[in-house]
């Protein structure tokens, strides 16, 4: 996995989320180290975020970039980026809400901190 590519192209997801949002986080699926999909966290809502019982049933960039795979039987990776106001990469492991169904369809979940990358063991 190139975690600079996966981060630059993190990066250029950005002007998708709106500037209110204090947190920017976007969530990258890949398969067999390829880019698939990507999403954003956004203020509109899903019925499956209002199931998972998100804050306001705002879509959160896990769900928002699994709904747009088609194929869902893929042994897919997900790797989880959080920006801060200078674009510096901050703690993005999946929220108590979105960990349980991560952890049931992706192969490896791997996020950001402020070290660097880190791997979801499970």
């Amino acid at each position: 996995m190139n975690v600079e590519k996966l981060s630059d192209l993190a990066l250029a997801y950005l002007p998708l989320i709106d500037d209110k949002r204090k947190c920017k986080h976007v969530s990258i699926i890949t398969y067999k180290n390829n880019f698939v999909t990507a999403g954003v966290n956004q203020m509109k809502t899903h019925p499956l975020a209002r199931e998972y019982k998100y804050r306001f049933d705002e879509v959160h960039s896990e769900l928002d970039a699994w709904l747009k795979i088609r194929d869902k039987n893929k042994p897919y990776s997900l790797v989880n980026f959080r920006f801060g106001h200078n674009n510096e990469m901050r703690m993005a492991r999946p929220c108590k809400l979105c960990m349980p169904w991560c952890k049931q369809i992706f192969k490896s979940i791997y996020y950001s901190t402020r070290y660097g990358m880190v791997r979801e063991v499970y």
